[in-house]
This record gives C-alpha cells, structure tokens and sequence, in this order.
C-alpha cells in the first residue's frame, strides 16, 4: 500500500512540474541595437497597481556597458564596448550573469571581474 501511495504522490509532482513548465514558459524578444543583438524575455508582473512594478515588460539581464576591467583595463576608467559578442552572435540576457567580487555578504553567488 505504501508503494502504491509513493507511486501516486510522484506521478502528481511530474504532473504538477509538467504544468508549472507549460504555464510559466517565457516568452523570448530580440532587440537589435547598434552593439549587436540582445536575447531577452517577456515578464508579467501582474496587475496590483499598489505593487512597485506591474504590467508587462521585456527584460534584459546582465546587458553589459564597457570591456571587462580586467588585464591592463583593471582599476581603469570603463572602455566602451564594440560589441556584446566578439563572435557576433547574440548576447543572451535572460540569466542574472556573474555579479562583481565583494566581501562575504554573498557567499554563494557566483561573482566575475568581468561584471560591468
């Protein structure tokens, strides 16, 4: 009976996972800028108008504004960048990238020099 029951409460999670997935599903949007092209994805916020953020948006995540300070660029003024991809493919900005090294107050984020 117990196996029964253990088979049954999987199934209901794979079945609830398959739902979340196909309900949350992001809905990708290009932008073409000058940089080169930018992956991006569309959010609902929802429709609380006491919330700071509502409405629908196309979200851009870790876009990048100057070369990595790193090598000789490093405690320099940022360089403006040529573009977001040396290879000319797009630049996906639908994930949070790599935050800039600080002190322990994160201490299981993943942090880059190469976060500007």
């Amino acid at each position: 009976m117990r196996r029964a029951i253990d088979g049954l409460t999987l199934l209901y999670v794979l079945m609830l996972n398959g739902f979340i997935v196909a309900c949350c599903k992001a809905e990708l949007r290009k932008l073409d800028t000058p940089l080169g092209t930018l992956i991006g994805y569309r959010a609902n916020f929802g429709w609380d108008r006491w919330k700071l953020y509502y409405g629908e948006a196309d979200v851009f995540l870790g876009v990048p504004y100057a070369k990595p300070p790193v090598g000789d660029l490093r405690f320099k003024r940022p360089v403006a960048l040529d573009r977001f991809t040396a290879d000319g493919r797009p630049y996906d900005a639908t994930y949070q990238h790599p935050m800039c090294p600080q002190l322990s107050s994160t201490p299981n984020a993943t942090m880059s020099e190469d976060c500007l």
